[in-house]
Parts: structure tokens; C-alpha cells; sequence
């Protein structure tokens, strides 16, 4: 799902101008119970 949101950021709506996305992955330490993505 994450990855897919990237994906739309990316592109943007339509509209927008999306010049750049920086994404910096980390590896899981389980810091936190769940995810959600709100749109």
C-alpha cells in the first residue's frame, strides 16, 4: 500500500506539478502497532 502511494505522488492529480519525490526506506524495528494510509 505504501508503495502504491508513492506511486500516486509521483503522478499527482490532476492539475499538479510533482517535481520530485524522496522516499528514504528504513528497516522495521516495530516501533508502532499498525499503518494507515488516508487519502
Amino acid at each position: 500500500e505504501v508503495r502504491q502511494v508513492i506511486a500516486w505522488c509521483n503522478e499527482g492529480p490532476s492539475g499538479a506539478r510533482v517535481d520530485d519525490i524522496l522516499v528514504d526506506w528504513e528497516d522495521y524495528r516495530g516501533e508502532f502497532d499498525s499503518f494507515d494510509v488516508a487519502r
